[in-house]
């Protein structure tokens, strides 16, 4: 996971939810709800699974199969569509006018933010 993780990644320490604000060679920090800013190993560190209602908090829409989500971005208008998959996974589908897309398999929100930036530039955030 360590190699996965971005700024802005929402991740889970102690059963909280929490934003990464810098990432160091052996830990990461976070902010605290008092603005001071905490440092955990990645190993305390656990991916924040994806459910219907981080996906509505994230800005998507609910749709006929799972989740829709509309960007005017660098792709010209991207689409990125997510369904519930087997054993707790999600497909995300992005398509675009520019010819951008593909298919990928995700279960952490961390995985979304990450794919959804790559193809869109685009930052999903939650107001924690």
């Amino acid at each position: 996971m360590k190699n996965e993780l971005k700024i802005g990644n929402l991740i889970k320490i102690k059963n909280n939810i929490h934003e990464v604000h810098e990432l160091y060679q052996n830990d990461l920090a976070i902010t605290t709800d008092d603005f001071d800013i905490e440092f955990f190993d990645y190993e305390e560190v656990a991916g924040v699974e994806i459910t219907n209602e981080l996906l509505e908090e994230l800005g998507f829409e609910k749709g006929k199969y799972g989740y829709v989500m509309l960007f005017e971005s660098r792709c010209d208008g991207a689409k990125i569509e997510i369904t519930p998959c087997n054993f707790g996974s999600w497909r995300v589908c992005i398509s675009a006018k520019q010819n951008l897309g593909g298919t990928s398999n995700v279960k952490y929100v961390h995985q979304l933010q990450n794919l959804v930036f790559e193809m869109t530039g685009e930052t999903l955030e939650i107001e924690l």
